[in-house]
């Protein structure tokens, strides 16, 4: 069986160290954020950095999200330039 590819939207004080064990367990991961900067380190650490929102879930199996409260997660999964995840294929 091979492993689910991860998608990681947040990286901040609980997004960044839970992306960072799930690379450490050998998981390939692709993180984005919406000041790009934050991903940097993780891209160092071998995380995968999607351009947009819509770039990290066409490539993954399973999107994880890490953000503030519900208006971030309304915002970033359903706003304008975001990716509806409802739409992803099977």
């Amino acid at each position: 069986m091979t492993q689910p590819r991860l998608g990681f939207v947040g990286i901040g004080l609980m997004g960044d160290p839970m992306t960072r064990r799930l690379l450490d367990a050998g998981f390939a991961v692709t993180v984005w954020n919406r000041p790009p900067e934050k991903s940097v380190a993780l891209r160092v650490a071998s995380a995968t950095v999607a351009g947009s929102i819509g770039k990290l879930v066409e490539g993954v199996d399973v999107v994880m999200l890490c953000l503030a409260n519900t208006a971030v997660v309304e915002g970033v999964v359903f706003g304008e330039g975001a990716a509806d995840v409802r739409a992803a294929p099977d």
